[in-house]
């Protein structure tokens, strides 16, 4: 057994998010580069996820992302307490390269490359799509938490049976039929690990290689990854200020398998589908036979003085399948979401769900449940929602100080906005320098399939208190004066 070291963080490790390869790629292909020149040694232990990150200035995700590949190709050992270590079987090969598992099957690494590209940015101030965790009532959380401990059945410490622990998908049914309009039967709910897995498993479940799956054109990356590892064909469907461009959908793939959309605040753009692209689109799924997955991203947070009910409200449960998720509502880390499918479906998704992992364990199922059912988070949305509208309000406002920014979009619903950019300004470089900055502020046309996207950063205010809003623009500001600098210099 080779001698344990213990590594500093990996001399020369850097990322450039100017390049096309996500952050998480280029972590994973420089360690995989040490481990095979020698210079991370067997049993050497790698720095914790959380260090390097700090380090690199990057997310955890992207971190985490390169460790699981590493040990995924067999170059690591993962153990609980014991961190992360440089295999003890691996030995640099004559030429100075790691001996790697075959790779004569592509799609190992086509599962690589998807994967890695969905790592989040640099994390900070206006991180898109993150839940204003300060503002959970831990105290209550904790106390329901507690209880289900103490009253806890051996029953309850193994898998759920179904969809779900009875009493959340009891409270879930109540819960949406009262704020989003839909009626159903508690048993076509599907508990999931976060509106991601619900997403993987309409894929596992609906989706054979070489079907075509019609996805939003800029949109949301996730859901465009678990369909193309599935080995579906992506067809892009642009998105204009009234959401996807059905029209122009159909006349691209009359006959799709599915059809993926986030009609109550389009991701990226924050459009919001127009009432009668939504009876199109409807249309259009009924005679393509399609199923359309209809992902509810910021329905419960709009800021219309109407309603805008969800797509299985106003045309029925037949082939919609609603995914919504509490990572808005209540934290990311819960990993809670659910799916609702239709009846001759359900057991299909049950199985789909125990092969890919039950999601949440019982307990916090049934905590979750009496948070619903007791009526805290009802009442932690409506403080949500007041937040919600002052922060952005404050960063609308900050907004109209910079000269950089011509226009922001993306008002209506949601958590974050789109900041349009003034002729001149780099996108790409503005990002770079925020993240530099310590500010999140991903470029829209990162979340491009193949549709032109104009000059836009993407700022979450979900996440950033009314106080901090000040600062993160004045940072956002410098950013694009950086921008525009570089770019007046390159032009000499």
């Amino acid at each position: 057994m080779p001698k344990t070291t213990t590594a500093l963080i990996p001399a020369a490790l850097q990322v450039d998010r100017g390049l096309s390869l996500s952050l998480g790629r280029q972590i994973y292909e420089q360690l995989r580069m040490r481990i095979a020149e020698g210079t991370l040694r067997p049993g050497t232990r790698l720095p914790s996820t959380r260090d390097l990150a700090r380090e690199l200035r990057v997310s955890r995700k992207s971190v985490i992302a390169a460790f699981d590949f590493l040990a995924a190709k067999g170059l690591v050992e993962q153990r609980a307490g014991a961190g992360t270590r440089v295999a003890a079987d691996v030995a640099p090969s004559a030429t100075g390269r790691a001996p790697l598992r075959d790779r004569s099957s592509g799609k190992p690494d086509r599962i690589e490359r998807i994967a890695t590209d969905v790592t989040a940015g640099a994390g900070g101030p206006f991180s898109p799509g993150v839940a204003a965790v300060d503002l959970l009532p831990f105290r209550a959380w904790r106390k329901l938490l507690a209880r289900r401990w103490r009253e806890a059945s051996p029953s309850q410490l193994s898998h759920p049976d179904g969809g779900g622990e009875r009493s959340l998908c009891e409270a879930i049914a109540a819960h949406v039929g009262v704020c989003r309009g839909i009626r159903c039967d508690p048993r076509q709910i599907i508990v999931v690990a976060g509106a991601r897995q619900a997403v993987d498993l309409t894929a596992r479940v609906l989706i054979e290689p070489g079907d075509r799956v019609c996805v939003e054109d800029p949109g949301y990356i996730g859901p465009r990854a678990a369909y193309a590892a599935a080995g579906a064909t992506l067809i892009g469907i642009p998105v204009d200020e009234d959401g996807m461009d059905v029209a122009h959908g159909e006349a691209a793939c009359p006959h799709p398998r599915l059809i993926y959309v986030t009609p109550a605040h389009q991701y990226p753009t924050g459009a919001v589908l127009s009432t009668e692209r939504r009876a199109a689109l409807m249309s259009w799924a009924a005679r393509a036979g399609a199923f359309v997955v209809e992902d509810d991203f910021g329905g419960e947070f709009s800021y219309r003085d109407h309603f805008d009910a969800p797509l299985y409200t106003n045309y029925g449960n037949e082939n919609v399948i609603y995914v919504g998720t509490f990572s808005q509502s209540l934290a990311p880390m819960l990993r809670a979401g659910f799916a609702i499918v239709p009846h001759d479906l359900v057991e299909a998704f049950i199985v789909g769900r125990r092969i890919s992992g039950y999601g949440i364990p019982a307990i916090e199922q049934a905590t979750l449940a009496d948070f619903i059912s007791g009526g805290q988070f009802a009442r932690h949305l409506r403080v949500l929602r007041a937040a919600y509208r002052e922060r952005q309000t404050a960063l609308i406002r900050g907004l109209a100080g910079i000269p950089a920014v011509t226009a922001v979009k993306g008002m209506l619903a949601g958590t974050h906005l789109v900041a349009h950019l003034a002729p001149g300004i780099d996108d790409l470089a503005a990002s770079r320098a925020a993240a530099r900055l310590g500010v999140e502020a991903p470029t829209l046309r990162a979340h491009a399939l193949a549709a032109p996207c104009p000059r836009a950063l993407m700022l979450g205010y979900g996440s950033t208190p009314a106080e901090m809003i000040g600062r993160g623009v004045e940072l956002l500001g410098r950013a694009l004066d950086d921008a525009r600098y570089c770019r007046r210099t390159d032009s000499k």
